[in-house]
């Protein structure tokens, strides 16, 4: 097990940050989505369409709008009545960027860009578009819970991304523990797509766009996933903080499942959300590109091919569950389903070019301690339905012993 003690000081943490590289050092990164890339992409016509004035842009151009929308958000700190947990996070936050610089060997500009680039695609690629969409988030990734077996939870996911990164993420499965001291709430255990907390609790997320509804007014940077593993220790808790941030952090799809074998569904756009608790059968899901509920889904173009596409999958996944034992074996039945028009199981070779494919593949079972995952191969083009898991311990003990070496 990986091991990282974190600090309380933005600037330490950002060092630390670039001495690990998880799952990217700063300058690998960098160069993985540099911004020319983009240009070369969208002339070529491959992804999405830039703004017109963005094609003209330089390296630098992209950079001062990355540290403008950087200042901007360090700037707009909300009321700390209602949001204590981002006490102090406007400092760390500048810090964490100055460390990040310093201790990676890049640029100041580089660091932010690094942290940056995602808000700035979706700024120049919006305004390419002729209502507000997201189209630099295609949907991809799904997770499905049996929150209460004789085995304690099972937890399936399938975690989908575009093809060019299928050489560029390492390889999934090995836990990271991350200890944070005490005044930064709960350490937790990570892996690539995966987090977990001391106290049991675990997020799983997928991507989704909500086209229809207006931008959040909110700048400051949240990230949602961390901010309820650090912060919350029953599933309840959980739905209130992300009711409490629904505007922040963009739009998204999670799944949370606590110790106690309680789960939820929260389908999060960018200024609201809405929760599906587990079923009769402590079943709960999520996939990519749909909402259902109705104060979510009224944001969604229901009609377009793309909704009722992820809407057939989610139809497919729930007969899949409805009647199906709350098993293990029966949960890597769901993940690698290849239905022929409404499959679980992306690959690529059955989808239109750009779309996303099933990269990674998980099953955990947090009460034994137990995660199993596969991955693409890049070199033959085989998803991970096509290999046998392998087995990774995620044990608490050691993150008990550690908290206990480091803050007795």
């Amino acid at each position: 097990m990986r091991i990282t003690r974190w600090t309380e000081s933005g600037y330490e943490n950002g060092r630390i940050a670039a001495r690990i590289g998880f799952p990217f050092k700063v300058p690998d990164l960098v160069r993985i989505v540099d911004p020319i890339g983009w240009q070369e992409a969208a002339k070529a016509g491959r992804g999405d369409g830039l703004a017109p004035w963005a094609y003209r842009w330089s390296r630098r151009d992209f950079y001062q709008l990355a540290l403008y929308l950087h200042q901007r958000s360090l700037e707009s700190i909300p009321p700390l009545d209602r949001y204590p947990e981002l006490k102090g996070m406007d400092q760390y936050l500048a810090d964490y960027v100055r460390g990040l610089a310093d201790e990676s060997g890049c640029s100041y500009e580089e660091a932010v860009w690094s942290q940056q680039y995602r808000p700035v695609s979706h700024y120049v690629q919006t305004l390419a578009q002729p209502e507000p969409i997201l189209p630099g988030v295609p949907a991809g990734c799904t997770t499905v819970v049996f929150a209460r077996t004789d085995r304690g939870p099972i937890i399936g996911r399938n975690t989908d991304d575009g093809i060019q990164w299928g050489d560029k993420v390492p390889r999934c499965g090995e836990p990271h523990l991350n200890v944070m001291p005490p005044e930064r709430g709960y350490s937790y255990i990570e892996g690539i797509d995966d987090r977990r907390n001391e106290k049991g609790l675990s997020i799983h997320g997928s991507s989704i766009a909500y086209p229809l509804e207006p931008d959040s007014t909110e700048y400051f940077p949240v990230d949602i996933q961390e901010m309820v593993v650090q912060h919350c220790a029953t599933v309840a808790e959980a739905v209130d903080l992300v009711r409490r941030y629904s505007t922040f952090g963009g739009a998204t799809n999670v799944v949370v499942v606590d110790a106690q074998g309680n789960a939820a569904a929260i389908e999060k756009g960018k200024a609201q959300c809405a929760v599906r608790w587990m079923d009769k059968r402590s079943v709960v899901f999520c996939t990519s590109g749909v909402a259902v509920e109705p104060a979510t889904k009224r944001f969604m173009d229901i009609e377009g091919s793309s909704y009722q596409w992820n809407l057939a999958r989610y139809r497919r996944i729930d007969a899949l569950v409805a009647d199906g034992p709350l098993t293990v074996e029966h949960m890597w039945n769901v993940m690698t389903d290849h239905h022929p028009t409404d499959f679980i199981c992306k690959h690529f070779d059955k989808q239109a070019p750009g779309a996303l494919g099933n990269l990674r593949q998980f099953l955990t079972l947090p009460a034994e301690s137990r995660h199993f995952a596969r991955q693409y191969d890049p070199a033959t083009g085989r998803h991970p339905c096509a290999f046998s898991p392998d087995e990774h311990l995620w044990s608490f003990t050691p993150l008990q012993r550690e908290l206990a070496d480091v803050w007795s």
